[in-house]
């Protein structure tokens, strides 16, 4: 096997985010077709927003969430569900709020036809909501069913499709937040633009954070060995990382996984009995409210000697002595949310290190 194809398939994705960002960007901030998705009346109309996806989408409205909750003025708040849930549990006569075309229902998919996609936009139908569908694909066959759609033109056939979905998908969901936030009046133009170069400087900070995310990778896949069940533990947004991953493991290598909260896992999910044969990543991230906690459970991560894979922006001085941390850039100020840009390319090179130890190219 050449150097070529040996090559983890995920780190010329992690090496391109930066350009990736900027160009979804000038497509989408305050541009043309996101004011077709989002007119000034379905902004204004808005009084309460449903977000929901499954897979790569529910992980990108996991990300996406705080900008609507926290810029939005919205009245009746935002809720994400899982879109099982939306499809086949919601009360359909109780979701609306007696007013026409709200909720707002936004669909994030990855998928270019997807049933699941097509329940929720009729179940959204059902209740006089408004709906946006957002498809990483070129195209998507449930774009009629939806009041408005807007598609981002990703290969799907691309090694790294699951990842860059996710990516394009959450920046959508950001300039689709914003977008409503602008429009109610609820953030200034200085504003928007100060966002957007925060945006930018921060993911242009992921090629320095590269070489150690990939020996941390790399020295997490070694220790996993012939494993195959992983166990991630993720607070807040992060949680849109930890579901990321789970789903592209998956897919890609047919790994069973488990996603906890920090204050679950701690309580009662120690996996004592399956101890040494999980792998676990974490996630701990200074501006979470619950980043006490996190120290605790990463203490107890650390103690019971299984593979992990600690990703933090956090000193190393925090936790446990011999805590072996990966360190990714802080977030700026009162913009938590833009981690989720960042903190999966760690646990993502990883996947590509044990795709790469599966099939006998990678390191040992």
């Amino acid at each position: 096997m050449d150097k070529a194809e040996s090559r983890n398939r995920y780190r010329p994705f992690a090496e391109e985010v930066p350009a990736f960002c900027r160009g979804l960007l000038d497509r989408l901030w305050m541009t043309g077709a996101l004011q077709e998705a989002l007119s000034v009346g379905s902004c204004f109309d808005a009084r309460k927003v449903i977000l929901t996806g499954s897979g790569v989408g529910y992980a990108a409205v996991l990300a996406g969430a705080p900008v609507f909750s926290e810029q939005c003025d919205i009245f009746f708040g935002t809720e994400v569900m899982a879109q099982a849930d939306f499809n086949y549990f919601n009360n359909v006569a109780a979701m609306g709020i007696g007013e026409p075309n709200t909720p707002l229902v936004i669909v994030a998919t990855e998928q270019a036809d997807d049933p699941d996609a097509a329940r929720t936009l009729e179940v959204a139908a059902q209740a006089g909501a408004n709906s946006l569908l957002l498809c990483a694909a070129d195209q998507s066959a449930q774009a009629g069913l939806a009041r408005s759609a807007l598609c981002l033109g990703l290969d799907g056939t691309a090694p790294d499709f699951l990842p860059r979905a996710y990516l394009a998908l959450t920046l959508a969901l950001v300039c689709a937040g914003y977008r409503i936030a602008r429009v109610r009046g609820t953030v200034s133009e200085l504003g928007l633009q100060r966002v957007r170069e925060a945006l930018q400087a921060y993911t242009a900070s992921v090629p320095g954070c590269l070489d150690a995310a990939q020996a941390a990778a790399q020295d997490f896949a070694r220790r996993c060995g012939d494993r195959d069940r992983f166990d991630y533990i993720a607070d807040g947004e992060a949680r849109a990382s930890a579901h990321l991953l789970g789903t592209v493991g998956a897919r890609l290598l047919g790994y069973q996984y488990a996603v906890n909260d920090s204050e679950e896992w701690c309580h009662v999910n120690y996996w004592m009995e399956q101890r040494f044969d999980l792998c676990t990543v974490m996630w701990g991230l200074r501006a979470q409210p619950s980043f006490s906690r996190t120290i605790e459970t990463m203490g107890c991560v650390h103690k019971l000697e299984r593979p992990y894979l600690f990703v933090t922006d956090a000193d190393e001085s925090a936790f446990l002595p011999g805590t072996r941390c990966c360190p990714v850039p802080a977030p700026p100020p009162g913009c938590r949310w833009m981690a989720q840009l960042i903190c999966f390319l760690p646990a993502l090179l990883a996947l590509g290190e044990l795709e790469q130890n599966k099939r006998g190219g990678g390191e040992k």
